[in-house]
């Protein structure tokens, strides 16, 4: 696989976890914003809270686990290790360039 070929899919696959990132959180701010008020003074409203935060945390790190490390699992087990390592790699590197840009942007609009 070409070197163009890996950074096109690192690239991919680092847009679908950013997108699942911004749904998750998006999803979070949308039902937080429900359970405001008196009804986060009660336990059991906190306890279901506790549990619906491990959860989902839970599951985020599976999908999020699957966009990054499924497709470099598949060729690390047809023997190209060489091919996996730089996949995650440039997942990793995309997923560092996009987070310094969350970083500028928020930087930007607190100024």
């Amino acid at each position: 696989m070409s070197g163009k070929r890996i950074a096109f899919i690192g690239l991919l696959q680092a847009l679908g976890t950013g997108f699942y990132v911004a749904l998750v959180v998006s999803l979070l701010t949308f039902f937080g914003s429900l359970v405001e008020g008196d009804a986060d003074e009660e336990k059991f409203t906190q306890i279901l809270l506790a549990v619906a935060g491990l959860t989902i945390f839970i599951v985020s790190a599976c999908i999020s686990g699957a966009l990054v490390l499924g497709y470099p699992i598949v060729l690390a087990l047809n023997q190209r290790i060489r091919e996996a390592f730089t996949l995650v790699a440039a997942t990793v590197g995309y997923l560092v360039v996009m987070l310094a840009g969350v970083v500028i942007v928020i930087a930007l609009v607190k100024n």
